[in-house]
């Protein structure tokens, strides 16, 4: 492509952003360097995957680890999304992680290339002679609207790879074969975004105690005995269920994440309904079974 020109990729590949970087003339500006090793999360707690691409499409996020962790199908949206699965980390805990994108079949599935930081603060593109004319080595693309999003629900940092910040990543899709370098290499064609979504509120003298489930009875209340474990497992669809987080103070402020099959509900943090007890210790939330899975309950109390 002697003219620089940029011109549409192959229809099955779901990018589109081209690069313009020319095999020959570029003075080797252009590069293939990519971020490798482990993913670090610095804190425990739950992490979702904020995303934004030119082009709809489809991948697997698969992580390997102390606990493996699948996001599979998760929609990369040319508006800005987030990733419909959370996954919990616990402090110092290593992943290797790769990113597939879903093609239509035969073609099946393919590792996109990698990643690296933004070049610039708010800027997903080649690191070097960044631009669409002849020589150059592709577009950047603005993603600061993908952070302002991103920064409203969840805390970007404590993610690295080596001393390099991890929390921000922009991804160059799947190498054709053979390699081209006019496309593969831009780090324009989608970015990945992780926070923490459930940040511990800060805890002035106050802590949770112990959380109890309690199944409503055929007349609507509550027994006033909590179910075993033997009892938890018979729970089925359609079952309400009231969970409870007893505090060491009254008038805490309390929330409650349900988890199901590693997948937390929307909203992942929902507020008390009230207190069951006149000393206003014990703050519950109720919640209808809706679908047959491992459950996880999870309470948080605070002055604030």
């Amino acid at each position: 492509m002697s003219n620089g020109l940029c011109e549409g990729v192959d229809g099955l590949r779901p990018i589109t952003i081209a690069n313009c970087c020319e095999e020959e003339g570029s003075g080797g500006a252009c590069t293939t360097d990519r971020i490798t090793g482990k993913i670090k999360f610095a804190k425990t707690g739950t992490v979702a995957v904020y995303s934004k691409s030119p082009v709809q499409f489809r991948a697997d996020i698969v992580l390997t680890g102390p606990k493996n962790n699948t996001l599979g199908n998760v929609l990369i949206d040319n508006k800005i999304a987030t990733v419909s699965k959370t996954f919990d980390v616990v402090a110092g805990q290593e992943y290797t992680y790769t990113f597939k994108v879903i093609y239509p079949d035969p073609v099946g599935k393919k590792p996109a290339y990698g990643w690296n930081p933004p070049p610039v603060a708010g800027k997903c593109g080649p690191k070097n002679n960044p631009g669409t004319g002849a020589g150059k080595c592709g577009a950047r693309d603005d993603i600061n609207p993908l952070l302002d999003y991103a920064k409203d629900k969840a805390n970007l940092t404590g993610i690295t790879v080596g001393t390099t910040k991890a929390n921000v990543q922009c991804w160059s899709d799947p190498v054709q074969s053979p390699p081209d370098p006019i496309s593969d290499y831009d780090y324009n064609d989608f970015a990945l975004v992780f926070g923490y979504t459930d940040d511990s509120p800060t805890v002035v003298g106050g802590a949770c105690m112990d959380i109890k489930i309690y199944k409503m009875k055929v007349d609507g209340t509550y027994p006033a005995v909590p179910l075993t474990t033997a009892k938890l497992n018979t729970l089925k669809e359609g079952d309400k269920i009231r969970l409870t987080a007893t505090a060491n103070k009254k008038d805490l402020q309390a929330r409650f994440k349900i988890t199901i099959d590693g997948v937390a509900e929307t909203p992942i943090w929902k507020t008390k309904i009230g207190y069951t007890d006149d000393a206003h210790k014990v703050p519950y939330y109720d919640y209808e079974i809706t679908k047959v899975g491992t459950y996880s309950f999870r309470a948080q109390v605070s002055t604030k």
